[in-house]
């Protein structure tokens, strides 16, 4: 969150017309992206796919979304914004209960707020954590379907029609070519290694 907050930050100073505040933030936009390569929310997924320690995992998943022409997609998704506001609102509804109890059983001032606070943060929590978990499912479907999507085809033809025909129509504006992740890194370094015997 950090990160993307700091990254939304420097484009909105790269836009301005200022030409030093528009170099500064160009190097610094290009340092917060060397970090988002390692440290991004999708390397949690590759390690429980693969195994692989979390900084080859991070710079697997930022390789496979910007070989396949999808970080657009990935920094536009709003899942996460959409989460936060279902978690405060969830808080504001705890804690208007605990205000609710409070007042049912005549309790003084005091204690009201003290439960309608109490209410507050207990909800907040709670539904962070639930919806957590579905933002990590959200987060393994995007590298699932990105790295292998004809895995669901054998195994879910229709859901895989479905899922193809949303993809399409959300990458319409990037469409890129290009294989990425895991297998476009080792047929880089496959490379690399061949022209070091042929040299």
């Amino acid at each position: 969150s950090i990160i993307r907050a700091a990254h939304q930050i420097l484009l909105e100073m790269r836009n301005s017309e200022n030409n030093a505040c528009m170099c500064v933030a160009d190097c610094l936009l290009q340092i917060v992206e060397g970090i988002a390569q390692y440290f991004n929310r999708y390397a949690f997924t590759y390690v429980a796919m693969y195994g692989s320690s979390f900084l080859e995992s991070g710079k697997d998943a930022f390789t496979l979304f910007k070989n396949k022409g999808l970080t657009a997609l990935i920094n536009d998704q709003i899942v996460a914004n959409v989460f936060m506001f279902a978690s405060f609102g969830a808080a504001v509804l705890v804690g208007m209960v605990g205000y609710g109890f409070a007042k049912a059983f005549g309790l003084d001032g005091g204690y009201s707020s003290l439960l309608a606070g109490l209410g507050f943060i207990v909800g907040l929590l709670v539904c962070s954590i639930v919806l957590s978990i579905v933002d990590s499912a959200v987060a393994t479907v995007f590298v699932c379907w990105a790295e292998t999507k004809e895995a669901l085809l054998k195994n879910d033809a229709g859901l895989y029609g479905e899922m193809d025909k949303a993809w399409s129509e959300a990458m319409k504006p990037a469409q890129v070519e290009g294989e990425g992740g895991r297998e476009g890194r080792e047929e880089e370094e496959e490379e690399e290694e061949k022209g070091e015997e042929e040299e």
